[in-house]
């Protein structure tokens, strides 16, 4: 019978290989010190097996990466955990249309505050606007800057 492999799998693990061969570690090095056998690191690395979540909290301990970096490859190996992500990169009109709905928003909080402090409300937020009904929609629309 003849071992398969899962893409995703062999994603991860080719993954673990790379972060292994930069810090310049053997399969043993790794698997002596994520608490495995060699032969799960050569299996996890080919993509002939998958990955327990003790096995990846294991092998992303050893190799001081994330075990976000071992599953999805989203972080740099090496960062910390706490290191901030790289924010996804937005097409112009993405950009713009989130600006939009920003503006919107702090608009009609404004706008919402304002109605607030006209009646009078305390602290708690009682005694506010009566005139909403759909949330920011019901405020009125917001001039255009020039």
């Amino acid at each position: 019978m003849r071992d398969s492999v899962d893409p995703l799998n062999l994603e991860i693990g080719e993954r673990i290989r790379g972060v292994r061969n930069k810090k310049g570690w053997s399969q043993k090095l790794l698997a002596n010190k994520a608490g495995i056998t060699i032969q799960s690191v050569l299996y996890i690395e080919k993509g002939k097996r998958g990955l327990s979540s003790h096995t990846v909290r294991s092998i992303s301990s050893a190799l001081d990466v994330t075990s976000d970096y071992i599953l999805y490859g989203r972080t740099d190996p090496g960062e910390p955990e706490d290191a901030p992500q790289t924010p996804a990169t937005l097409s112009e009109k993405e950009l713009s249309d989130s600006v939009k709905t920003i503006n919107k928003v702090a608009h009609f909080l404004n706008w919402y505050k304002d109605g607030l402090r006209d009646r009078g409300a305390d602290a708690q937020g009682e005694g506010g606007r009566e005139d909403i009904a759909d949330g920011p929609d019901s405020a009125p629309e917001p001039k255009e800057e020039q």
